[in-house]
């Protein structure tokens, strides 16, 4: 059942129900023996929100979504009813209740002649039907940079000292239920700052609910550390990385069947990955739609163009089969140096999203819904359901502004496919703080939900309003999967410098 922000129920004790009739016709006595629950019965929760019920016979089943915290919502809550002309209730309906436990209600009518007692306890509510997308959502975990367990203080930079602070150039990837922390920067060093790699470091491994470190390695069989470019998940939370050097070297696709086995080959790639000279260039990176080890695409910029080039790399059984160069007609090669696409099917024939920087100024993010031969259908608004945020500054939620280091992934695009429903999810921001926004795949509802998230609200208490400079960083990154069985999945963001946080989903209502 659905979560209702409010409802008008009111609650009459020792009234009856009024009828158009002569009094003659009116059985006084009949109405004085009831003992039933008219009407809805509702719990209204310490938090606010209202919750109906179904009723069979003496049992009152109230529907909450599982995933909710059931001992917030229900652990004080006040019930909402009605009873029959001159009836009585014990315990008081005015008294706020511990529904976690179930609480019986005993009804005397009003010629105290008959009693009545029902059982109220709670379930899980229903899902929505396939193609109705979700309906709750809830923030799991969030954690700066400097309670992620990685060296250094600061989270403005990496210049100077002995470690990258909050530029790891970081990649979340869902793995065995957990999350998966890469860093490029300690993978492969960063040549332009003079800083060294350090393997050690390049994987991390989080509990994905609490996002408190585990003592896991993730098994690289016969992989280096210093080879992979970045990793991702596909759709069901199996793990991918692509592999490749700088200049062009060549590239490859592995996943993880688990964290603890070894990566399987899915095949080489037809062009490289990771094209650059040096070794930070956020930009290069892989997409996964579909599912991995069965049907899937893997798409990735190619080198940079006038006409935003990209390869979509079909997989059938889990091995690479053919590709084709998807052009976006956004040029690649333009300042920011970055887009990405990111696809709305399991093969290259689909629609997808595209996430561009056009110029360096306030709305130069934009993102795009296209159709598989390439022709926009959509685009982000540059002003949608404009809300003001912790900060003070009144953020449209579609824009933002390019970041001033080349290739920082700003946004970062993710086309999501939940309880078979279309949804756009863009990481973005602006000098000082970053956004995420979660619509519909066309871009023409704004969830305006958890994942409609501002973690400065929670990185101001740590580090105060001007202690987070994000223009200069490598921007966000984000992951999730959608588990169909169990209704419910994970979504991961990453925000350069700033932190980590990890969200639930769920299609109950």
């Amino acid at each position: 059942m659905k979560i209702y922000k409010s409802l008008a129920l009111a609650l009459i004790a020792g009234a009856g129900l009024l009828s158009v009739t002569s009094c003659s016709d009116y059985d006084y006595d009949a109405q004085l023996s009831r003992t039933d629950i008219t009407g809805p019965f509702a719990l209204k929760s310490a938090t606010g929100n209202t919750y109906t019920s179904s009723i069979e016979g003496d049992i009152i089943t109230v529907k909450i979504n599982p995933f909710a915290n059931v001992d917030a919502e229900l652990n004080g809550a006040l019930p909402v009813f009605y009873l029959p002309m001159g009836a009585t209730c014990s315990p008081s309906p005015l008294e706020p209740q511990n529904f976690t436990e179930e609480v019986k209600y005993t009804v005397t009518s009003g010629d105290g002649k008959n009693h009545r007692t029902y059982t109220v306890k709670w379930g899980p509510s229903d899902p929505l039907p396939v193609g109705q997308g979700y309906a709750y959502s809830r923030i799991l975990a969030e954690k700066l940079y400097t309670e992620l367990g990685y060296p250094g203080a600061a989270m403005t930079g990496d210049d100077g000292g002995d470690a990258p602070h909050g530029d790891l150039l970081f990649w979340p990837a869902f793995c065995s239920g957990k999350l998966v922390g890469f860093s490029h920067v300690y993978a492969w060093g960063n040549s332009s700052k003079n800083f060294p790699a350090n393997p050690s470091l390049a994987f991390k491994v989080w509990n994905a609910e609490t996002l408190a470190e585990e003592n896991v390695s993730v098994n690289l069989g016969s992989l280096n550390v210093g080879e992979i470019v970045n990793i991702t998940n596909d759709w069901y939370g199996h793990m991918v990385a692509a592999t490749g050097g700088v200049n062009g070297a060549a590239s490859a696709v592995y996943y993880w069947p688990s964290i603890d086995a070894a990566p399987v080959k899915v095949g080489d790639l037809p062009k490289p990955v990771y094209f650059n000279s040096h070794t930070v260039d956020a930009s290069m990176f892989i997409q996964v739609a579909g599912d991995i080890t069965d049907k899937a695409v893997i798409s990735y910029m190619t080198d940079r163009s006038a006409t935003g080039d990209h390869v979509a790399v079909n997989v059938s059984g889990g091995q690479v089969q053919d590709h084709k160069i998807i052009s976006t007609g956004y040029q690649s090669n333009d300042k920011s140096w970055t887009q990405m696409i990111s696809f709305f099917g399991s093969d290259n024939n689909s629609n997808y999203l595209v996430g561009d920087t056009e110029g360096d100024g306030n709305g130069s993010v934009k993102g795009y819904y296209n159709s598989s031969s390439g022709m926009t259908l959509s685009v982000m608004p540059a002003h949608l359901n404009g809300k003001a945020l912790t900060d003070g500054v009144t953020w449209w939620s579609a824009t933002g502004k390019s970041g001033g280091r080349g290739g920082c992934r700003r946004p970062f695009v993710m086309a999501m496919i939940i309880n078979g429903k279309e949804y756009s999810l863009v990481l973005t921001g602006y000098d000082w703080s970053y956004r995420s926004q979660m619509m519909t795949g066309d871009f023409s509802v704004y969830t305006d939900d958890v994942l409609c998230y501002d973690m400065r609200r929670y990185s101001m208490a740590a580090i105060g309003a001007a202690g987070l400079n994000g223009i200069n960083s490598f921007g966000s990154a984000g992951c999730w999967y959608w588990d169909a069985d169990a209704n419910e999945g994970r979504v991961a963001i990453w925000n350069g410098r700033e932190g980590l946080a990890t969200f639930l989903i769920s299609s109950y209502e």
